[in-house]
């Protein structure tokens, strides 16, 4: 799981997020320079779908299709296809802040206790009243580690204490 204390006073980059029939709305508010990258990149905005959006010192944010329905899964990925230890917050269109919260967490759990990461996974700032959705996420992922540990991990003992 990524850290969930990352301090709101970071700077930090937007993750916008859009639906494919709002995408043409999308295109229409950004600027003319990165709205033809966008387009140019092939972006459709469908579920899970991300693209960086390119600013003039580099990046300037990231937008993420999502579905029409809420789900945690839309904003799975984002963790390690956005760069490495990158900051974000969540930006425009993002209406369901439990559900994005919750799919980023879950997207950016790996486990590591023999196996050491690829990559960090990109860090989120936590919009306050997340509470639950970063209480379950940790759950899910102690749930994880239980079921990913090897057998010779986990005697009787161990187990008990997990």
């Amino acid at each position: 799981m990524s850290n969930p204390n990352v301090a709101l006073n970071q700077v930090s980059l937007p993750l916008h997020a859009v639906q494919a029939a709002d995408l043409a709305v999308f295109l229409s508010v950004l600027n003319a320079q990165t709205a033809a990258f966008l387009r140019a990149s092939g972006f459709t905005a469908k579920p899970g779908e991300l693209a960086l959006l390119p600013g003039s010192a580099g990046l300037a944010g990231a937008v993420i299709g999502v579905g029409a329905e809420a789900s945690p899964w839309h904003y799975g990925a984002a963790p390690f296809a956005l760069p490495a230890e990158s900051l974000w917050h969540l930006g425009q269109g993002v209406t369901d802040t439990a559900n994005a919260v919750l799919g980023w967490h879950l997207g950016a759990y790996r486990w590591t206790k023999h196996k050491k990461p690829n990559r960090a996974p990109a860090q989120l700032v936590t919009p306050p009243g997340s509470d639950e959705a970063l209480m379950l996420a940790q759950a899910i992922c102690n749930a994880r580690d239980l079921i990913n540990a090897p057998a010779t991990d986990l005697g009787p003992q161990q187990l008990a204490e997990a």
